[in-house]
């Protein structure tokens, strides 16, 4: 995955780190963009680079771990929608059933393992209870009677090692994915939020019988207060509840022995497999483990993908229908406005809120007109052409107005020698939109609705057209579009 970035910093001569500046990732997002991969490609290409970089983050130029933080491009297809309710149905009981599974086999144990303390144990319960205590200390069974009185026995005096013990307190690597899918499908949440949340904590809630479960999780695309903490939801409590209890174990052997990871949520130990050979459970779950759907016994089909992007469309848009984790545009224009069923219904059933009425009816605000004609660069603003930039057509004085109010003129134009700057100026404003940051307006919302309404009619600019403007982006063109932004042009 990194060769293909490796070859370009040779070609770039990007030799250090340091080296690589925010303009020049931008170029190397730009040759990404150009080379031809598919959105889907584009996004596995770009996140292992951006895995490998936030390593070294020390070494790295010092503005560049911000726009390391911005939206990967949309994958393509299927791979952008929600699952339907149907789909979500079957992920959302399968792996409901796999951990209620995992939970039924730790849970008695647990229970007897804690009353060893308490002493009061004889015979074959006593020694029971010994051999689950030399599994939480040490993995497996240290003793011959351990084996016997967990009836590992076998015939000829054999037993089957950790394989056999390992599952009686600790959370296999089928159960950690399902733990994972589990509270995505409760919560929304994205694959490295649940990986790396640590333990929630809790305290008991005003007027009702339960504790309130309260999680924070880090939010690395804001520009401040990078943790959001929030309410586990109602409808996840009780699955909250037990997924502590049964990872429990596997978190106090960590934090018996010092080893990191003792406050994380996800700790699990494999029974089987190449993992035997590490002597400690693990913390979060690898991601070729969570998308080898073969290995999963628990998964409803094999006609349904493993997506945590569309388990998390899915509930934001389907299922909840409202913002957590992100600002309201986001959930508008990544989320709402790009689900097909969703915005469809929407449409059917006139439903505008916030700034997402502003990008749905967007043609309303779009007053710019495409033609396919030549013009003298004379007339040219920033981004399009003006007919009588003296005359406003609302005032009749000349024109003050910031040039993204060109996209709301009947006085611009744009023909096709605009296109490349108009497609730069909306990956830009994408960019922007996707920190959620203080500088994604309602202003300029408007003006990327108008952006997008005229970029994507197909009835004024083809596909072919559109996809050679987008190749012959320059780098005066992405300069021009950051001054324009950053408030140099009025």
């Amino acid at each position: 995955m990194t060769k293909y970035f490796a070859k370009w910093c040779s070609e770039n001569e990007v030799k250090e780190l340091v080296a690589l500046t925010p303009d020049r990732w931008n170029s190397y997002l730009l040759s990404v963009a150009n080379s031809g991969m598919s959105n889907t490609s584009q996004r596995r290409q770009l996140g292992a680079v951006r895995q490998v970089l936030r390593q070294y983050l020390n070494r790295l130029h010092p503005d560049l771990p911000k726009h390391l933080n911005r939206r990967l491009p949309t994958k393509d297809g299927a791979e952008s929608q929600p699952f339907s309710i149907d789909e979500y149905d079957a992920i959302i009981k399968a792996a409901t059933a796999a951990v209620t599974a995992e939970y039924q086999r730790i849970h008695p144990n647990v229970a007897l393992l804690e009353r060893r303390a308490h002493g009061r144990l004889t015979g074959r319960q006593l020694a029971l209870v010994n051999a689950l205590h030399e599994i939480a200390t040490t993995g497996e069974p240290q003793s011959e009677e351990s084996f016997a009185a967990l009836d590992m026995q076998g015939l000829h005096g054999t037993h089957s090692g950790p394989s056999g013990a390992r599952p009686r307190l600790f959370v296999s690597r089928e159960g950690a994915v399902a733990i994972a899918v589990l509270i995505a499908c409760l919560e929304g949440a994205n694959f490295t939020t649940i990986n790396e949340r640590k333990v929630p904590t809790a305290a008991p809630g005003l007027g009702v019988a339960e504790d309130i479960w309260t999680v924070e999780d880090e939010k690395r695309r804001r520009h401040g207060h990078a943790y959001d903490a929030h309410a586990i939801p109602k409808n996840a409590r009780r699955s909250m509840s037990r997924i502590i209890e049964m990872t429990q174990p596997g978190r106090d052997y960590l934090l018996a022995n010092n080893l990191p990871g003792a406050d994380r949520l996800i700790v699990y130990w494999p029974a089987m497999g190449r993992r035997d050979l590490i002597a400690t459970p693990s913390v979060g779950v690898a991601f070729s483990d969570v998308h080898r759907k073969h290995r999963l016994s628990w998964w409803p089909s094999e006609n349904i993908p493993i997506s945590f992007n569309r388990i998390r469309k899915t509930v934001r848009v389907l299922i909840d229908r409202s913002p957590q984790g992100h600002s309201r545009t986001t959930w508008s224009t990544l989320y709402v406005g790009a689900s097909v069923a969703e915005r469809e219904r929407l449409m059917t059933e006139a439903v505008e809120t916030g700034l997402w009425s502003v990008i749905t009816n967007a043609e309303s605000y779009l007053r710019m007109r495409y033609e396919r004609t030549t013009s003298s660069a004379d007339s040219d603003t920033v981004i399009a052409g003006c007919r009588d930039w003296e005359r406003h057509p609302l005032t009749g004085q000349p024109c003050g107005d910031d040039f993204l109010l060109c996209l709301q003129c009947t006085n611009a134009f744009a023909t096709p020698r605009h296109l490349p700057r108009l497609i730069e100026l909306r990956h830009q404003l994408e960019a922007i939109a996707s920190t959620d940051g203080p500088d994604w307006t309602d202003f300029r919302a408007t003006a990327y609705g108008c952006l997008v309404a005229l970029l994507d009619d197909r009835s004024l600019i083809t596909p072919d057209e559109y996809h050679a403007a987008n190749c012959a982006v320059t780098e005066e063109d992405r300069a021009e579009v950051r001054l324009l932004l950053n408030g140099r042009y009025t």
